[in-house]
């Protein structure tokens, strides 16, 4: 009987404080601008509340859960930090309001306050896919000045990593200045806050010196400043370049002559998530 009592009376003193401080969770789902320990960093700077917290995609903004409590919160999907600390500061304010409202609110309580839900309905995240317009000034190597018009489409691999696919429509020396110069690209861009760059491959079809078409290849880099003007639409500013392994340069006769070329610009437009 001593024994039992002893047991009895140790668990009830160290089951308590070994519940309180059992370290809560952080689940961020796909999607999510920031990771959960970005997440945790920024609670902890507010308070350290001991609790469990779920963030996920909904629609164009993301859906914050603390227990039975949820709530709907937009932010910058181009500032990681920005974001967490938004939906950290939402984290404290969800534990105050459950602090303060009673384990058995009376019948005549009100309703729950507009963006809180008790559902347990999937949620839909955001389209991976953008669309992206751009116009720019370039030089190539050979002097020739061009305005090239640019369309890409985007696909989110990752939070902060997109597959890129572009087409550009522009002038160039290739064979002769001013010839048409059609530029396909495949890429991988980097995100981090409002910067990106971009880096791949291309293939260049151009006239020849004939009337023909010759496809010239190489490589690229871009880098890119996303200025946010909703939760869709970015102004994009950019400046890059390209390399070619071999592109057409000139004519000698009906033989077209090909070797190395390069060229860059600068450029600027709007990009779009569908």
């Amino acid at each position: 009987m001593p024994r039992t009592r002893l047991a009895t009376t140790l668990a009830a003193v160290l089951l308590p404080p070994a519940v309180a401080f059992a370290s809560p969770t952080y689940a961020v789902g796909e999607a999510v601008p920031f990771t959960a320990l970005q997440l945790e960093e920024a609670v902890v700077l507010r308070g350290d509340p001991r609790v469990d917290v779920r963030v996920t995609r909904q629609g164009n903004d993301l859906l914050v859960e603390v227990g039975d409590a949820r709530q709907v919160v937009a932010v910058n999907d181009t500032d990681p930090h920005g974001a967490a600390r938004v939906v950290a500061m939402v984290v404290v304010a969800l534990v105050g309001d459950a602090a303060s409202t009673p384990a058995f609110p009376p019948p005549s309580a009100p309703a729950p306050a507009a963006g809180l839900t008790l559902d347990h309905e999937p949620r839909a995240t955001g389209s991976p896919w953008s669309i992206r317009g751009t116009v720019g000034f370039a030089r190539d190597d050979s002097g020739t000045f061009a305005t090239p018009v640019t369309g890409a489409v985007s696909y989110r691999l990752a939070p902060f990593a997109r597959l890129v696919g572009s087409v550009t429509y522009t002038r160039a020396t290739a064979p002769l200045r001013d010839a048409r110069f059609i530029p396909l690209r495949l890429g991988l861009e980097g995100r981090a806050g409002a910067l990106g760059v971009e880096i791949g491959g291309m293939a260049a079809v151009h006239e020849g010196c004939t009337g023909s078409r010759e496809v010239g290849k190489g490589g690229y880099a871009t880098g890119r400043i996303y200025l946010p003007v909703s939760p869709r639409a970015h102004v994009v500013v950019e400046g890059g370049g390209y390399y070619m392994l071999e592109q057409a340069y000139g004519c000698d006769g009906m033989t077209t002559l090909s070797g190395e070329a390069y060229g860059g610009h600068l450029g600027g437009g709007v990009e779009w998530r569908l």
